[in-house]
């Protein structure tokens, strides 16, 4: 017996899977690092659940097409935002637009990162200041600009 005839073939799911849950219908989301990848992920399936989405990346001009995109393949608003969330003041223009277009936000999915990809040790100065400026200032930012329009609501 070869190996090869015992070994099962695999075969993959669909990427995309219909949701009939409703969870965000009526929301607002702000997804960051949505440009791509996972952050364009979330923001189509916090969509696909109703909500109505700002997508924000650094890199505007692909943040500016998923929203095209993804407000075609789903059918909910989407707003882009393009900037440096890590940056004093650009958090707070992509509340402002977020309240702007919808009037609230109800969640903040902090997904933006810079991503470095080698190991820690290798690190020189620059590289660890541009990964706190890119992960926690990013992070901290945007939550300290949300807060007081999600509390709010509440």
């Amino acid at each position: 017996m070869t190996v090869a005839s015992v070994v099962p073939t695999v075969t993959t799911q669909a990427f995309a899977h219909e949701t009939r849950c409703r969870r965000f219908e009526g929301r607002v989301a702000i997804v960051t690092g949505a440009g791509q990848g996972l952050g364009r992920v979330i923001a189509r399936r916090i969509a696909e659940e109703g909500a109505s989405v700002v997508v924000a990346d650094i890199q505007l001009e692909k943040v500016c097409t998923t929203a095209e995109q993804l407000e075609q393949e789903t059918g909910r608003p989407f707003v882009a935002f393009g900037g440096d969330l890590s940056l004093p003041g650009q958090a707070e223009e992509m509340a402002q637009l977020a309240l702007r277009s919808f009037g609230r936000i109800d969640t903040l999915v902090n997904n933006a990162a810079a991503l470095i990809r080698m190991r820690l040790v290798d690190f020189t100065e620059e590289l660890m200041q541009q990964a706190v400026r890119g992960n926690v200032w990013t992070t901290l930012r945007c939550c300290k600009a949300v807060l007081p329009a999600m509390c709010a609501f509440r």
